[in-house]
């Protein structure tokens, strides 16, 4: 009887503590104060500011902030809408979480390490699922290199032991969108399946649709293979060691197509690509290879190669039509927002294609540098037309409003030309331009017509009107 009635009176302070904890979890004042008790104890790692609500029927923060190893996150609002748990079943229900203009910044990659990161053990001895994991807003900063946005993330599943099933993950971008499946085992290397769904906006038409699949292990090795069908394009991508940063490699191929159907108002061109590029923490590199058919030109094939380390780019293209070629390379600064490139061409022909040319470059480069809003361009090139040989050179200066052409000579036609003007585009269209023509010979022109002209030039207007002014001497 000794023994009952002790047992009897361990189940009532059970019973007591257990009501008590069940009444606290429903009280505001309780959460409030164990919510300032997990402030007080993270060492200034988390912070949270006004606080509405309570455990058991919901919770409302404001202001939240938290410190974490590699980074930092803070969010506008989070609301919590619990589910209907039943623990005795061992079914936990999270219910809904919603979080508002969540910002997540990380520190800089240290170095990956060797050997392949082994996920943790986690086995919940309870069914633990999740209504949704909704986001209205999340920026992500990397250590090195641009902030990621996306304008919503939604996702939701459920934990069942060490296997996790998110049975709809949904992110929204500015550039379009992504939903996926996926299954998860949090044991051994973290092996990973599920089918993935893409959407590309495009400027005009509708928009690209992607197709696939994702697999592979969370510690050692992820691959991607997506798919479409209009225009008719395979993407295959994967990453090493994702869990420790590692290299990361992927290409695409996009069969030929018509350029019009990327987008409206671009000519009927077929064109073939056949893109590279991989990473490593900040490092990045892309090269693309393609072919263009039925142009003015003929056939047009080329390369775009870029390399660059966080924020700084090399850039080199190429692009051959029998028998011109263009070469291009540059620098640019992403952060500082300045370029500087070199652009130089060989037989450049007009008009295009197979006719008799009117006017050919033999040679020429232009130097192109600064930042949008102040700039320099020199170019100089060596010209033929008619049979007689010629050069022009010009400098130019400007910024996203207006181009100054502060020098232009040009030998041309057995005389000189030399002239300077400006050109505004913003806030309207406007122009001025000087010119003066020196000994120029009409009979390269006119056979019939020889002689010697001098003439000086000026003309200005907008896009309703032209005056122009010519004064022969």
């Amino acid at each position: 009887m000794r023994c009952l009635a002790r047992g009897l009176s361990i189940l009532l302070w059970v019973s007591v503590i257990a009501l008590a904890g069940y009444v606290a979890l429903g009280s505001n004042s309780a959460t409030r104060l164990l919510l300032r008790g997990a402030v007080a104890l993270s060492a200034e790692r988390l912070s949270i500011g006004e606080v509405h609500g309570n455990l058991r029927q919901g919770l409302s923060l404001q202001r939240i902030a938290l410190r974490f190893p590699g980074g930092r996150a803070r969010a506008e609002a989070l609301e919590w809408v619990p589910g209907d748990s039943a623990v005795w079943h061992r079914q936990v229900a999270l219910g809904r979480i919603t979080l508002d203009e969540l910002h997540v910044a990380l520190d800089a990659d240290g170095a990956s390490p060797a050997e392949p990161v082994q996920l943790p053990t986690l086995a919940v001895p309870v069914r633990v699922t999740l209504d949704a994991l909704v986001v209205r807003g999340l920026t992500l900063t990397p250590g090195t290199g641009a902030a990621l946005r996306l304008e919503g993330l939604r996702l939701g599943g459920s934990l069942d032991g060490n296997r996790l099933h998110l049975g709809r993950l949904s992110a929204h971008a500015p550039q379009g969108a992504v939903d996926a499946a996926l299954r998860l085992d949090l044991a051994g290397d973290g092996a990973l399946e599920g089918w993935v769904q893409g959407r590309v906006r495009r400027p005009e038409g509708s928009p690209l649709y992607l197709n696939g699949s994702v697999g592979g292990s969370l510690s050692r090795s992820v691959q991607l293979a997506l798919r479409s069908t209009e225009p008719a394009a395979r993407l295959v991508a994967s990453v090493q060691t994702p869990l420790a940063g590692g290299p990361w490699h992927a290409r695409l191929w996009l069969e030929q197509a018509p350029l019009a159907v990327w987008r409206a108002g671009l000519p009927p061109w077929p064109v073939a690509v056949d893109g590279r590029a991989r990473g490593h923490g900040a490092e990045r590199a892309l090269t693309l290879d393609y072919r263009l058919e039925h142009t003015p030109a003929g056939s047009v094939h080329g390369r775009l190669a870029a390399q660059g380390v966080g924020a700084l780019w090399e850039v080199t293209a190429t692009a051959r039509a029998q028998p011109s070629r263009v070469d291009v390379t540059g620098q640019l600064d992403l952060q500082a927002a300045t370029a500087q490139g070199q652009l130089e061409w060989h037989a450049l022909r007009w008009p295009l294609g197979g006719q008799a040319p009117q006017v050919e470059s033999p040679r020429g480069s232009a130097r192109l540098s600064g930042t949008l809003d102040d700039w320099a361009l020199t170019l100089q090139a060596a010209l033929v037309a008619q049979g007689q040989a010629g050069e022009i050179e010009m400098q130019a200066h400007g910024d996203a409003a207006q181009a100054r052409l502060e020098t232009f000579t040009a030998q041309l036609l057995g005389g000189q030309l030399a002239g300077q003007g400006t050109l505004r585009w913003a806030p309207e269209l406007r122009y001025a331009v000087t010119a003066r023509a020196r000994r120029f010979d009409p009979r390269v022109l006119w056979p019939q017509w020889p002689g010697r002209v001098d003439a000086d030039l000026a003309a200005t207007g907008d896009a309703g009107a032209l005056d122009l002014r010519i004064e022969v001497q």
